[in-house]
């Protein structure tokens, strides 16, 4: 009978017990119980002190534990482009040619060595539109879909206009192919057509609801994750355009990591080598606009010496004065990136870059 063993009666069939077998029952119950609760609790103390002890004999074969690696984070590091750096060596010359640019850098992309400098390279200067060559990057990191257009916002059109931004000359409603938006950034640095692009990255439906300011802040946002990523110390960005502001700012030095980041990318290289794009012909614009790379359609007339000129972008605010970046070929494949600072023009920073690279790639 159950009463005998350990089984669970239900109430009516202990309501039939008398009361001293009702009463032993019970207490058997009760004893039960606890011994089951023991036993349960010794299997349990058993499994975790074997799980200890193969981690730690796992840990002791060179394993990982999966949670408490010290080195988890240098190893991600390791395969990321935060290991990319521009080193100097005994090779390195000071910049002696003549040229405006109070600052100037050209590296070797290919070695990673500084092949010649003028002035202090990891000093604080504001990258104007060069600022847009970042921007470039995250977008094309960021948008997963070109085939969609966008249009030209009020919000967009006035935030050009107050700042006097370069613009690629897009009219307020217009719809443009967002696949064209990265050529008028870097072709002809207009800021509408960065911004165009930026918005849509941080918000590609058009439903979040937020401001431009806080969609212009998130792309920001989204510029200094990439240079963390990077692993940039000495770069913050406040805006996708290159307005000023005090905390907008790189160096040479890492203004030409940026470049070689971007150029490392297929797809902000395709844009940063073309010379000239035409857009899609719109209602306000009906043949199109014609875009072109000032920079790289006046260096081609230079005398580059042993360099080939392929991607450029030009910068200027009042605080910055003219700067530039560009990336270049030797005859041999070899690829240089040189990054000028403090400038006295954008013709004059052109002709920085064909002196320089004349002078020093070999």
């Amino acid at each position: 009978m159950k009463i005998f063993s350990m089984e669970k009666l239900s109430a009516e069939e202990l309501a039939a017990l008398p009361k001293k077998e009702r009463i032993a029952y019970k207490k058997r119950r009760r004893t039960f119980k606890r011994i089951r609760a023991l036993a349960v609790l010794c299997v349990l103390i058993i499994i975790i002190a074997l799980g200890i002890t193969s981690c730690v004999k796992g840990h002791g074969k060179g394993e990982k534990l999966p949670e408490s690696d010290p080195n988890q984070d240098i190893q991600e590091e390791v395969v990321t482009s935060a290991a990319i750096d521009f080193t100097k060596t005994a090779a390195t010359k000071d910049i002696t040619v003549d040229i405006g640019s109070q600052y100037a850098i050209l590296v070797n992309a290919d070695s990673k060595e500084i092949t010649a400098v003028k002035g202090d390279i990891d000093k604080r200067i504001y990258p104007a539109s060069m600022t847009k060559v970042l921007s470039l990057l995250v977008a094309s990191e960021t948008i997963t879909d070109w085939t969609k257009s966008v249009y030209m916002t009020r919000d967009i059109e006035e935030y050009c206009y107050v700042n006097e931004c370069s613009n690629v000359g897009y009219s307020r409603d217009e719809i443009m192919a967002l696949s064209e938006l990265p050529y008028g950034t870097i072709l002809t640095s207009g800021a509408d057509a960065t911004l165009g692009m930026a918005l849509y990255a941080v918000d590609p439906a058009g439903t979040s609801g937020k401001s431009f300011e806080e969609l212009h802040k998130a792309y920001a946002d989204l510029m200094n994750k990439k240079v963390k990523d990077l692993g940039l110390k000495s770069t913050h960005f406040t805006n996708a355009v290159g307005i000023h502001a005090e905390d907008h700012y790189t160096t040479t030095k890492e203004m030409a990591l940026i470049m070689y980041a971007a150029m490392a990318d297929d797809f902000s290289r395709k844009i940063l080598t073309t010379p000239g794009f035409e857009t899609a012909p719109t209602e306000q614009h009906p043949q199109g606009q014609v875009l072109s790379n000032l920079f790289i359609r006046k260096i081609s007339s230079k005398d580059c010496g042993n360099a080939n000129v392929i991607a450029a972008k030009t910068g200027y605010v009042e605080e910055a004065g003219f700067c530039a970046v560009s990336y270049a070929t030797a005859s041999d494949g070899t690829g240089y990136i040189c990054v000028t600072a403090s400038g006295t023009g954008t013709n004059n920073s052109i002709s920085d870059h064909a002196a320089i690279y004349k002078a020093y790639v070999k």
